[in-house]
């Protein structure tokens, strides 16, 4: 019997592969999409922007094979986008999307009313104000791993 081989790694399970955006994004509202991985549970979005150097946002525990993130500044960015098992392990992360915003639409708004402190409360209520010319709201809240993404919340 001889000596073993060298080591190697592998990855069990797919890798994410980033569809879009294809294009330079001019509104300011970068819509990410990706491929669907067998047996994902879950996806994990990191956003980094290349022209400040930081992170921009992370989400965890996404349920679909799109995002939006909204608004972004004039610049350039990269995205990455892991799935994650139902055992919780997550994949390799996907090669990096670069794309550029080289416009931002007018954005409005809002000013949270409330909840303002932490509060022990199981359903609190949200409230904010806002510009007349606000047609509808989109609500994210996440504890860092949980998210809860709500949109076209009426006026």
């Amino acid at each position: 019997m001889g000596a073993w081989s060298e080591t190697g790694s592998f990855n069990v399970g797919g890798s994410t592969t980033i569809i879009g955006p294809t294009e330079t994004v001019t509104n300011g509202l970068a819509d990410i999409t990706w491929n669907t991985v067998d047996a994902a549970s879950s996806y994990e979005l990191y956003l980094y922007f290349d022209t400040t150097g930081d992170v921009i946002q992370h989400f965890y525990n996404v349920d679909s094979t799109s995002w939006r993130f909204q608004p972004l500044q004039v610049g350039d960015y990269r995205v990455w986008v892991r799935s994650h098992y139902p055992d919780g392990s997550p994949a390799s992360w996907s090669q990096a999307l670069c794309f550029a915003v080289t416009n931002t639409a007018a954005f409005l708004s809002a000013t949270p009313q409330s909840p303002l402190t932490p509060t022990f409360a199981s359903t609190p209520t949200f409230q904010w104000t806002a510009s007349a010319a606000t047609a509808a709201f989109n609500l994210y809240l996440t504890d860092g791993m949980t998210v809860i993404y709500e949109t076209d919340i009426p006026t």
